[in-house]
């Protein structure tokens, strides 16, 4: 294979890997509010293979902004907020800096939707 050739598979490979959140985002007006609307909401995004967890969740530094991404998951640290990162729409937390009502516990992002706090006032 010449080199430029594998350079441009190599960059190609590089594209969709970092793309890949920004591909399977969308922007909602809002996050479920009760497991049967998370529920519903999963089963239409479809989310399988590789990123199999549904989230939905506040863009960082957005206020009133939320998306949905399939993704791969685990525990969200005690009083961080699960966020989607602003520039690349990837699970991300931040610091909670609401007054009262933040996680005191690790939690799983898919449980977002217990935490009304997190979803609307988490880190403003």
């Amino acid at each position: 294979m010449s080199p430029l050739l594998l350079c441009s598979v190599f960059i190609l490979m590089l594209t969709c890997t970092f793309t890949w959140a920004g591909q399977n985002f969308v922007s909602v007006t809002d996050c479920p509010q009760d497991a049967n609307g998370w529920e519903l909401r999963s089963k239409k995004k479809n989310c399988y293979g590789d990123t199999p967890d549904y989230l939905c969740a506040a863009i960082e530094n957005k206020e009133g902004e939320f998306g949905e991404i399939c993704t791969k998951y685990g525990l969200t640290p005690s009083n961080k907020c699960a966020v989607l990162n602003a520039q690349t729409h990837n699970l991300d937390s931040v610091e909670c800096k609401a007054a009262s009502g933040c996680p005191s516990q690790p939690y799983i992002p898919s449980e977002l939707w217990r935490c009304k706090m997190i979803l609307q006032f988490c880190y403003f």
